[in-house]
């Protein structure tokens, strides 16, 4: 069993590093940020991932003049929230580096229909159980 489990972490372990290699990615020590290739930077002559501004934080990306994204080292690195986002003033006066969907951004429809509905299964739900000890 406890050779079986060797095995594995071996094998995932390897099947890592040849996802890395195949990637770009230099695992090791850089001097520059271009040895490790798109999508990281090198820190301290090791590459680190990029700051994912649009995913994570839904922050726009800044742009080099030539069109290519900066890798941003921390999210101070990122751009404006994404329209339709906004942080969010926290209880320290600094506002969130992750932008939230604006309340103005969320479809009234949604607003409008839910409190309804609510209702109206509240009361047949009360109803039923009137009814059903009757």
């Amino acid at each position: 069993m406890q050779f079986l489990r060797y095995a594995i972490l071996s094998i995932s372990f390897l099947i890592l590093c040849q996802m890395t290699s195949t990637q770009g990615i230099q695992v090791g020590r850089c001097y520059e940020d271009r040895e490790c290739g798109v999508g990281f930077y090198c820190s301290s002559n090791l590459c680190e991932t990029c700051v994912p501004c649009e995913s994570i934080f839904n922050r726009q990306s800044l742009m080099y003049s030539s069109g290519e994204p900066v890798c941003a080292k921390s999210v101070a690195n990122c751009g404006q929230c994404f329209k339709g986002f906004q942080s969010i003033a926290r209880s320290d006066g600094q506002f969130t580096e992750k932008c939230f969907p604006s309340v103005q951004s969320i479809p009234s429809s949604t607003t409008s229909t839910a409190a309804p509905a609510a209702s109206v299964m509240f009361l047949l739900c009360f109803f039923g159980r009137i009814i059903n000890q009757s």
